[in-house]
């Protein structure tokens, strides 16, 4: 099951590194600020904000400087570079120089993200089963990652009471994932054909480092006022909307057609994430507030935030077998069960906020943390459904030329995802008592899974036209 072609094993390492780093610093960010450096909470809390908003914006740019001015394996190799000088920045604990490091990191993961997934693709024929599989073992590797980094992290704190030890750690996994770049060179080269030989590609192209520094620069000064970043923010989606409207402008009608599908898609997986993004935040809250006052105690209740991708970890493997099952002897992916995954994601994932919702209603202790624990479990289960359909359509459906971008629009979709999502939480818990009290939570995750199972009802019912959509695309 997990052998790959040459090479994945250096996207998978990298992406896990990348996810490892940015997890571990953002779980650290306002300790750090609070502590080491003096800050206060509302600086520490906006700077927060806008190191994830910018986490997950910057791929749009380097998903479009890979399509249309450098080639894929230069922007992950440079982003994996600026994603190590940003490790070492932090590593002296110096205010100014960890400003910079961290912009060095946005725009590392800015050209990286979109176009270590899109290589991944590109090492398999396409439309083929394997791709799929393929995709699914690098979420997984994504999701390892995620989960290492914090704990990483604390056993660092832990042991030696120093986070320094931390940033050390993750720039020797980064240069182990770029030694396996430059082992797997002549695997990258086959499938890429560039104009010129990418080794030298690579380090002959000063013009991309310089604008690079140049993003990270003005990411620098982005990251000291959130004034700046919301206009930056506003500005990108505007560009991207602007941008859509010339691809599907410039495009034929068969590519203007999975375009228009892959957006489709983006829009479902956008109602998906405006509940799942709240609904991890808002579980630790209610799980500490539920502690408090029934439990007398304080539990290490950050616990809640780990199920969600150890579940995609231990149910990678069974999807993939289970796919592999369906799928049969054909050779090319089936989009009817393409389709069926993001109708299943839908609904499991209302399933689980209606558990939660059970669990604000019953406040018996066992039944609160069996409810908490399927929940999670179910949109784990959800999560790994989506993301990685989302992936490989856009893999197989969009050509090379954009696929950069599109991988790029599922974090910009995070991202509005999560916006929308807290407007939700506020016109439901209001503003007044806000999160802070538990008579809150069962109206709000009731109105969760009212929206998500809706908006399943509604992928149902357009489905047929998808389906029949597609099948005519392939015929024709």
């Amino acid at each position: 099951m997990f052998k790959q072609p040459q090479g994945f094993n250096a996207c998978f390492t990298s992406e896990m590194a990348d996810r490892l780093a940015f997890y571990g610093l953002v779980s650290c960010i306002i300790i750090l600020l609070t502590t080491t450096f003096g800050k206060s909470s509302d600086f520490s809390y906006k700077f927060y904000g806008e190191l994830t908003g910018l986490g997950f914006i910057t791929p749009v740019l380097g998903g479009i400087l890979a399509d249309r001015y450098y080639h894929r394996l230069p922007a992950v190799i440079i982003g994996l570079l600026f994603i190590v000088v940003g490790n070492i920045c932090i590593i002296p604990m110096h205010f100014q120089l960890m400003l910079f490091g961290i912009a060095c990191i946005v725009i590392g993961i800015g050209l990286m993200k979109p176009n270590d997934v899109s290589l991944v693709g590109m090492l398999y024929p396409p439309m083929s089963t394997a791709k799929e599989k393929g995709i699914t073992i690098f979420y997984l590797g994504m999701n390892t990652g995620a989960i290492l980094g914090p704990f990483i992290l604390g056993l660092a704190f832990y042991f030696m009471h120093e986070y320094r030890i931390f940033f050390i750690f993750t720039v020797f996994i980064l240069l182990m994932a770029l030694l396996l770049f430059y082992k797997h060179y002549q695997s990258f080269k086959r499938i890429s054909q560039p104009k010129q030989d990418l080794r030298k590609h690579v380090f002959s192209t000063p013009g991309f480092v310089c604008l690079a520094l140049t993003l990270a620069g003005l990411t620098y000064f982005i990251l000291r006022d959130i004034q700046v970043f919301n206009g930056v923010f506003g500005t990108m989606l505007i560009f991207v909307v602007l941008y859509l409207a010339y691809l599907l402008y410039q495009s034929q009608q068969q590519e203007r057609m999975n375009i228009t599908f892959v957006l489709i898609l983006c829009f479902f997986s956008i109602a998906y994430f405006a509940s799942s993004v709240q609904t991890s935040g808002a579980l630790v809250i209610f799980s500490q507030l539920y502690a408090a006052k029934h439990l007398r105690m304080h539990l290490p209740v950050e616990w809640v935030a780990s199920i969600e991708p150890l579940s995609i970890i231990f149910l990678g493997p069974l999807l993939i077998r289970f796919t592999a099952k369906r799928q049969g002897s054909r050779v090319n992916i089936n989009i009817n069960i393409m389709l069926w995954k993001i109708a299943i994601a839908l609904f499991v994932t209302g399933i689980a906020y209606f558990l939660f919702y059970m669990a604000t209603c019953f406040l018996n202790f066992g039944f609160v943390f069996t409810m908490i624990v399927l929940g999670n479990i179910l949109i784990g289960l959800g999560e790994l459904l989506i993301t990685t359909t989302l992936f490989s359509t856009i893999s197989n459906f969009i050509s090379e030329k954009h696929r950069g971008f599109f991988m790029s629009l599922y974090m910009l979709s995070i991202a509005i995802s999560s916006y929308l999502g807290s407007l939700l939480t506020a016109l439901v818990v209001g503003t007044d008592k806000g999160t802070s009290s538990l008579s809150n939570y069962p109206h709000l995750f009731l109105a969760f899974a009212s929206i998500t199972l809706g908006v399943g009802v509604f992928f149902m019912v357009v489905m047929p036209q998808l389906r029949n959509r597609m099948q005519l695309r392939e015929l024709g």
